[in-house]
């Protein structure tokens, strides 16, 4: 990329500002918490803390081996269709909990599947 004089660049919204009244909206949202939690008996809130992508190894789309050597077949799809994110969980109190998994797949594109996995495996598909 030097070579052809490339950078990468990444818009920032460094800049942003917050509104003037943003403190009294702060201010008001607390004490509308404040109030629901009294009325309603509410003892924990819960809270996420992070929501993260999970990354994991995926099998290479190529290999390399040497010349004459018999080739090494390897299945992969040419896109990922399924996503993964990891979030975790905490209360009012101080605990946290065991890593919450919210597991995302693309619906199937033949109906009869589509029904099926909706029917029986609450609309996840075959390999997942």
């Amino acid at each position: 990329m030097k070579r052809h004089r490339f950078s990468l660049r990444v818009k920032t919204h460094s800049k942003q500002t917050a509104p003037d009244d943003a403190l009294k909206q702060a201010a008001g949202f607390a004490n509308e918490v404040a109030r629901r939690v009294d009325v309603d008996g509410i003892n924990t809130i819960y809270s996420t803390a992070d929501e993260t992508d999970v990354f994991f190894e995926l099998l290479p789309h190529t290999t390399i081996t040497k010349t004459g050597s018999n080739p090494v077949w390897v299945i992969c799809s040419k896109k990922v269709k399924g996503w993964i994110t990891a979030m975790g969980l905490g209360d009012s109190r101080g605990l946290k909990y065991p890593l919450f998994l919210l597991v995302k797949t693309a619906p199937s594109k033949i109906v009869a599947v589509d029904a099926e996995s909706k029917r029986v495996k609450h609309g996840f598909g075959r390999r997942l």
